[in-house]
């Protein structure tokens, strides 16, 4: 079904014809149901031009999860009834279709030559005033529509309130809530036009993952498409926190609630497997599996291969290789942090409650949007932390505090959030992004992964480097100067595992998000609390913390400018010299 961008989002649309109904029926099925809270689109005349849907109808219509068609005695004289009522069809698959007959019968819709409808169709058809293929559409819809159960309404016999009560709790009982997103959605619709370009250009497939690091709104972007796109499939289904269910059982348990609408008590991950695969066959449905550090877990609880073609599983992660190995084939989008002009207004939205700062706060967002690189979950608890003390003095002293290595404690949030990537990692892993992020940062890819090489890491260091990336720890780009995150990392002296590294500039560099690279003196900075570990200095005061010291190997020996700066070092300090320079 085609999605109509920008579109007023409705739970509920009512389709009637204006001259039968629309101050009676409809008006009061439209006023008990806002009543309750709903968004319900009561279409008026003067959105009806030419012979086509407007893109307000056609969006009220893909948007809503209840559809009302109410068949009146002259329905279908109105072509604009009839071809909202082919769309209804045509986008239900996950809706509530209830139809009203309002004094007619279900057999005048299956029988619309003979029937009430008949005059509608005869004039509709005189002089090819619509074509042929059209008419035959529109019966075959009155066709589909008769065999649906629905309720009858006769204006002698019925009560208008018993009768609109009777709606009323079917529509509460049926209608679906759309998922909170996000309170300024920012950029959000340009990220779902990303990569519905991206599928394009790749192919469709149904499995579709959105990697990228924690904190950039792979989940926020996930949400976004399960609410705008769930009235594509005839079945929908979103899994949160994936990564925090032990009990694999109880997924399959949700998704056979879910996409099936009953309880079915799952004794183990194999039976349920064989359950989901029998139920959900000749089903076109949506899966989102957000949050997944483990693909076993994607493989235990489904078989995706079994799938209808036309489905879609969404999954979000913060590494590519969680699927590594499955028959599925796998699409991966990269999530990208956010352009200068949206995380402005992003942080804006959180701190001011409007586009644009103050003028005295400009400097300090300026300076606060550096410091996020984009993130939108930085942008977000900035924001709001700033909403709470409009102080601009405070703030920049804050960001004082921060920019010499003191943490700063409105963004714990931020930097907790991130820990859960460095927390994924083998320990090995743990140890490679703390030793890039110390040293080789806008470092020269090859070189790095010379000495990185020389340090003895079981791991093959390419390949952790690149598990890296996929995390988005790390990244590579050519282009070292374009990049706002990208730190001095060689320039100061600095010394990892006992070891002393000062590296040369070259061409290709290793590049890092700066609230990754906080992320990591934070953990290094607990580090230096802790005697019975390897070490790490990125930042030469340091040095005074420390009350004994031994470098063991130099790969590199050759002291920088900053080393004037060292006013302390412990007696201890033994330096050997590596004769194999590199």
């Amino acid at each position: 079904m085609e999605q109509v961008p920008g579109a007023e989002q409705y739970q509920v649309f009512i389709s009637h014809r204006g001259s039968d109904t629309k101050n009676n029926l409809a008006s009061l099925i439209y006023h008990n149901l806002t009543s309750y809270g709903l968004s319900v689109f009561l279409d008026k005349e003067e959105l009806r031009t030419g012979n086509s849907l407007c893109p307000a109808i056609r969006g009220a219509i893909s948007s809503a999860s209840v559809h009302i068609v109410i068949f009146s005695q002259n329905y279908a004289h109105s072509n604009w009834c009839l071809n909202e009522l082919c769309w209804i069809l045509k986008s239900s698959h996950d809706c509530k279709f209830l139809p009203v007959f309002y004094d007619v019968e279900p057999f005048e819709l299956r029988y619309s030559e003979r029937g009430c409808y008949a005059d509608a169709f005869q004039k509709h058809q005189q002089n090819g005033r619509v074509p042929m293929e059209v008419v035959e559409e529109w019966k075959e819809a009155l066709r589909e529509a008769a065999d649906i159960s629905g309720l009858l309404f006769k204006t002698k016999e019925s009560d208008y309130g018993k009768f609109v009560k009777e709606i009323e709790n079917i529509v509460i009982e049926q209608v679906k809530y759309p998922l909170e997103v996000a309170t300024y959605p920012v950029a959000l619709d340009q990220a779902l036009k990303d990569l519905d370009a991206h599928i394009q250009k790749k192919g469709f497939t149904k499995v579709v993952g959105i990697a990228g690091l924690g904190g950039i709104g792979k989940s926020t972007l996930a949400r976004h498409i399960f609410n705008s796109r769930r009235s594509n499939f005839s079945r929908a289904c979103y899994l949160f926190n994936v990564r925090e269910k032990a009990d694999l059982t109880s997924l399959q348990g949700q998704l056979h609630r879910d996409l099936l609408g009953k309880e079915r008590v799952i004794p183990n991950t194999n039976i349920g497997k064989t359950i989901l695969r029998i139920s959900l066959k000749g089903l076109k449905i949506l899966i989102v599996f957000d949050d997944v550090d483990d693909g076993e877990k994607i493989k235990s609880v489904l078989d995706m291969d079994a799938l209808e073609p036309d489905s879609l599983i969404l999954i979000t992660s913060r590494d590519k290789d969680i699927l590594r190995g499955s028959s599925a084939n796998t699409l991966w989008y990269d999530m990208k942090t956010l352009k200068r002009n949206h995380s402005r207004e992003l942080f804006c939205r959180h701190a001011f409650r409007r586009l644009n700062p103050p003028e005295e706060y400009e400097d300090l967002v300026e300076d606060i949007l550096e410091i996020c690189g984009g993130l939108p979950l930085c942008l977000e608890v900035l924001g709001e932390q700033l909403a709470v003390k409009l102080d601009s003095k405070y703030w920049k002293q804050q960001l004082k505090l921060s920019f010499q290595g003191q943490p700063l404690t409105e963004t714990d949030t931020v930097i907790n959030s991130l820990k859960w990537s460095y927390k994924a990692l083998e320990i090995e892993q743990q140890e490679m992004f703390l030793d890039v992020s110390c040293f080789f940062v806008g470092e020269d890819m090859e070189l790095s992964v010379r000495v990185l090489e020389g340090l003895g890491y079981l791991r093959d260091v390419r390949n952790c480097l690149e598990s890296l990336r996929r995390k988005r720890l790390v990244d590579f780009n050519n282009d070292v100067e374009s990049q706002d995150s990208i730190g001095n990392a060689g320039q100061d002296f600095q010394i990892s595992k006992g070891k002393y590294l000062i590296l040369p500039q070259r061409s290709s560099k290793i590049i890092m998000q700066n609230q990754v690279r906080e992320l990591a003196r934070r953990i290094v900075r607990e580090d230096l609390r802790t005697t019975d570990k390897p070490i790490r200095l990125s930042c030469p005061i340091d040095l005074e913390k420390l009350l004994q010291l031994q470098v063991r190997t130099v790969l590199e020996f050759s002291f920088t400018s900053t080393y004037q700066t060292i006013i302390f070092y412990p007696l201890s300090l033994n330096v050997y010299c590596h004769e194999n320079l590199v």
